[in-house]
């Protein structure tokens, strides 16, 4: 499923980290704001957690390909 998949990549990421365990279509991951700020440049789209510049949340829809799968967790 497309959130393992992203939630392996943090997993295997040196600096983010999941905040809380996958156990949906949601995957909250804890990162630096400029970490953040480069996956926006990158085109990437979530939501940054309001008052925390260091938390998002990443939303998987059954439409979710992939392909955009494999660029998100490329652009991390």
């Amino acid at each position: 499923p497309t959130p393992a998949r992203f939630a392996a990549a943090i997993a295997a990421h040196d600096e983010a980290e999941l905040e809380y365990p996958v156990e949906a279509n949601e995957v909250f991951v804890r990162w630096s704001a400029e970490g953040f700020r480069r996956l926006e440049a990158a085109g990437i789209e979530f939501l940054a957690w309001p008052g925390r510049d260091d938390l998002a949340r990443f939303v998987f829809s059954h439409c979710t390909t992939d392909e955009e799968t494999a660029a998100l967790c490329e652009a991390l």
